[in-house]
Order: C-alpha cells, then sequence, then structure tokens
C-alpha cells in the first residue's frame, strides 16, 4: 500500500487531511471562486500578423495548450497588472 504525503511550501499532509470535511468544504470553495474569476463573458476580434499567429500556435502545440488560451491569459495578466508593458 502506498501511501500519499503532499508538500506545499513546506506544509505536509497525509491522506487523512485530504478526506476531511473542513477540507473538501474550503476545497470547493476556492474551486468555485476560481472558475467564477476565470468565467469568459465577452467576445472580442483582433488582427495579428501570420507569422505571430504561426509563432503561438507553434509554442502552445509545445505547451500543449491552446493559442486562444494563451491569448486570453496573457490579456488578463496585462489587464489585472500582473504584466507590465514595456514601453
Amino acid at each position: 500500500m502506498y501511501k500519499l504525503i503532499v508538500h506545499i511550501k513546506g506544509w505536509k499532509f497525509n491522506q487523512k487531511f485530504f478526506r476531511n470535511k473542513k477540507f473538501e468544504r474550503i476545497n470547493k470553495e476556492f474551486k468555485t471562486a476560481a472558475r467564477n474569476t476565470l468565467k469568459k463573458t465577452a467576445r472580442t476580434n483582433i488582427r495579428i500578423s501570420q507569422a505571430d499567429l504561426e509563432g503561438l500556435k507553434l509554442i502552445t502545440a509545445q505547451e500543449g495548450v491552446g493559442y486562444q488560451t494563451l491569448i486570453s491569459g496573457i490579456l488578463h495578466k496585462v489587464a489585472s497588472g500582473q504584466l507590465q508593458i514595456q514601453t
């Protein structure tokens, strides 16, 4: 039998912790908050060069994500101030 032990930034959790009702409730709240934060509620169209689009598709194919997901993530980071544009 294998024993599950998870390390998160110096904290050590075992299987008993993850079966705890309080953990399940908090985990559900975090999942709901994450889902609501990332909901896509608006559409937009942008025009970019074919070369840039091909470059994005190449990068995302290597990373295993969609190019629209990457573009959306970058725009979100810029809009939320997590990524600064250098001029």
